[in-house]
């Protein structure tokens, strides 16, 4: 909420000014004080203008100083943050994709134990056929 202080000369009745102080918090009271004759002298916003005042007091130099140290540290911190949540949303993945390898190499031993003993079998087979033809033609 915005705090508007104004102000408004008045003569004292013996050549002097006094001012009266006004604060407003709407719009709307403000905007009829203008046109009434106050004038604006300073906007209060309870965040903002407390960090504006004291960034206000530093020299440019101090200034640049500040964005150097404080510019490095927010971008390791978002560049930790970042890596940090890609480990753990492939981290699941990276579980999943060992335990179908885990999975894919033990499909192939019992592929390669079956095809050896088919193959072990039909050897067997075609030697018997073998001995058979061999004994019907003599």
């Amino acid at each position: 909420m915005t705090k508007y202080t104004l102000n408004k000369d008045k003569s004292d009745g013996y050549g002097g000014n006094i001012t009266d102080v006004k604060i407003v918090n709407k719009k709307s009271e403000l905007k009829k004080c203008l046109n009434n004759g106050w004038y604006e002298v300073d906007r209060f916003t309870p965040i903002i203008t407390p960090i504006k005042k004291w960034w206000n007091n530093f020299t440019t130099t101090q200034k640049i100083g500040i964005l150097a140290f404080i510019i490095p540290l927010f971008f390791s911190g978002l560049k930790w943050s970042i890596e940090t949540y890609l480990n753990h949303e492939y981290h699941s993945l990276k579980k999943d994709y060992k335990s179908l390898n885990a999975k894919y190499y033990l499909l192939q031993e019992k592929y390669n134990d079956s095809t050896t003993i088919l193959n072990e079998k039909i050897e067997t087979i075609s030697q018997q056929l073998k001995t058979k033809k061999a004994s019907g033609k003599k």
